[in-house]
């Protein structure tokens, strides 16, 4: 479910194989059984031909690329054959605990709830349940936050699990409560809330289900300052995995892999690094608002699922569920497929199919030491035969050697002009050598540094970043000296008016005759080249903002930002820094100095360039 916050396969799979070992065992292999006397092997047949070769042993899944859905919502089962269709075996969906609890100890769950259960278990697909929300018998109807409110939860939580068993493999705890839904009292402290939710969730689960892998976070975004305080009470010791819904949908799935190094580095800070699930990602399908804003068509969306996903592999990330699968009226352009009545499909729906043919069993071998903009990930398929997924943001020519065969997005052989194909922005599927492309042979160290909307703090200087302003035409930097907390965002303020920094965005403002500069800075801790990727949006309403990227207070970057001429600019450039290098993001006020409607979005990725 989108946030108003801005910011293992059953055993049975493998019983053919097991019954086929206990058979030949019963069947004598030398010896006898309970006094009957094994059957003597006719003699061979040299003139008949070869008996044919046993079917090959299904791989086990590296990968579960999925998607939302919402059967427990009141979606027609008529949708389950359309996971099938792409190539899904996952989905995640609800069985809601007012629904399930209508009064208090007493358990009851409906038939549509079994209906869809069973749907998914007869196509084999394996549902991750989200344990959601409130319940009007406990703690008031509000988020629990009392110790009974959070035994109640945990006995819903095992109350599932009893009622549909073994189906039911992995269990997460709400869903974005760091956003728009948690309510009441827990919001005055959801970090500390949370955690004792989880506690207490997580010893009740394990100890009706220890098989069970209980999933926490359900984060709107990678937000680090939230991460830190659940870490920092002993969080990774009541979970299995860590799960997010890292949506960046004004800008392209590139930098999501920076995000999730993050978000493991703060996990060996505290404990164990236990594994990423993305329980929520997508792009909605949207025109350009204006020039220079992202476009989202039908072919983009698909590209950009693809991409996301194998960026997300590349980072260890092995689970992933694409939101969602089906349009809904609250998000009427994200899903796989149409809400009309055939379901018509989208093309990211055949890109999907692809992606799980492709790299279901697929292992993660590296990424490739290729020039800026060009990504190859490289995979090994069972066989062993090397498998790369391969774009360029800005289109390439790469030599393809015989024997070597490439997939389009939605699994389409491509034919090669002369031996040559070209590289754009839409993944293709190399499988076989690829000598031409250079840094091939060479695996691409990790070279992530940081990501200014996962590290946004209200603590200065925590991550590297600093949150202030320049007055004027000055590049000397003030911090700004207050902090404001609401239920739907945190922000850095100050005295002038209008001015902020959230996560997300920044507003500059203007003193007497003075323009005042809002700025989100970060001191380097390392040495050498990095490559800083930085984007900037502005809204459609005001008259315009001018942006820079300033090092120690030189101007590397500047653009004028409006609807007349372009409202976002992306910056990618490589700067050789050492600890304490200063890097300014700044936002400045139009020209004429109107600050009404400034707010800019900015995401920064910086990674090592050496």
């Amino acid at each position: 479910m989108k946030t108003l916050f801005p910011s293992l396969r059953p055993a049975f799979d493998r019983l053919p194989g097991l019954v086929v070992v206990i058979v030949l065992l019963l069947a004598g292999c030398g010896g006898s059984t309970s006094g009957t006397t094994a059957a003597t092997a006719a003699p061979p047949n040299p003139g008949a031909p070869a008996p044919p070769p046993p079917p090959a042993t299904p791989a086990d899944p590296v990968f579960f690329f999925g998607a939302q859905t919402h059967f427990g919502q009141g979606w027609n089962i008529a949708l389950v054959p359309r996971v099938t269709a792409g190539g899904m075996h996952d989905v995640r969906d609800e069985l809601f605990w007012q629904i399930v609890e209508p009064t208090a100890g007493n358990f009851s769950f409906p038939k549509n709830y079994d209906n869809y259960m069973a749907a998914l278990a007869g196509a084999d697909i394996t549902p991750l349940i989200e344990l959601t929300f409130e319940n009007t018998n406990y703690d008031g109807g509000q988020t629990p936050y009392t110790t009974d409110g959070f035994n109640a939860y945990a006995h819903y939580a095992t109350e599932v699990l009893r009622h549909y068993g073994a189906q039911i493999k992995a269990v997460e705890i709400w869903n974005e409560y760091n956003g728009s839904f948690a309510k009441g009292p827990a919001t005055s402290d959801r970090a500390g809330t949370y955690n004792k939710m989880l506690q207490t969730a997580y010893a009740t689960i394990k100890g009706a289900r220890p098989d069970v892998t209980v999933v926490a976070g359900a984060t709107a975004g990678v937000p680090l300052p939230y991460f830190e305080k659940l870490f920092a009470a002993g969080a990774l010791n009541s979970l299995d995995a860590v799960s997010i819904h890292p949506y960046r949908t004004a800008s392209t799935p590139e930098g999501l892999e920076v995000q999730v190094a993050a978000l493991q580095a703060l996990m060996a800070k505290y404990g164990p690094v236990k594994p990423v699930w993305v329980t929520e990602i997508g792009w909605p399908i949207h025109p350009a608002a204006a020039p220079g804003d992202l476009e989202v068509n039908e072919s983009v969306q698909a590209q950009f699922l693809v991409r996301a996903c194998v960026l997300l592999a590349s980072a260890g990330v092995s689970r992933v569920y694409w939101y969602e699968l089906r349009d809904d009226n609250t998000d009427p352009f994200m899903g796989l497929v149409l809400n009309d009545a055939g379901y018509t499909a989208r093309l990211a729906l055949a890109a999907m199919q692809t992606l799980n043919t492709q790299l279901r069993t697929a292992s993660f071998v590296a990424r490739e030491q290729t020039a800026p903009g060009v990504y190859s990930l490289r995979f090994a398929p069972p066989g062993g035969r090397e498998l790369r997924v391969l774009w360029a943001l800005t289109p390439l020519a790469v030599p393809v050697p015989a024997g070597t065969t490439v997939t389009d997005l939605v699994g389409n052989a491509v034919t090669l002009a002369n031996g040559t194909l070209t590289v754009a922005g839409s993944p293709v599927y190399v499988s076989g050598p690829l000598p031409g492309l250079a840094g091939v042979a060479t695996a691409r160290p990790s070279t992530a540094i940081t990501d200014s909307v996962a590290a946004f703090s209200l603590q200065q200087g925590a991550y590297g970043w600093w949150y202030g302003y320049f007055t004027g035409a000055s590049p000397t930097f003030t911090p700004l000296p207050d902090t404001r907390i609401t239920d739907w965002k945190e922000e850095w303020i100050g005295s002038f008016p209008s001015i902020s920094i959230t996560n997300v965005d920044q507003h500059p403002s203007k003193s007497n005759t003075d323009l005042i500069s809002v700025v989100r800075r970060w001191v380097s801790s390392v040495d050498g080249n990095i490559q800083v990727t930085a984007h900037f949006k502005v809204g459609l309403l005001g008259d315009g903002v001018r942006v820079r990227v300033l090092a120690d207070g030189q101007v590397l970057r500047s653009a004028t930002l409006s609807r007349g001429t372009s409202i976002a600019a992306d910056f990618t450039l490589t700067q050789p820094v050492r600890s304490g290098t200063t890097l300014d993001f700044a936002v400045d006020p139009g020209s004429a100095g109107n600050i009404n409607n400034d707010a800019t979005q900015v995401s920064i990725t910086i990674e090592r360039a050496d």
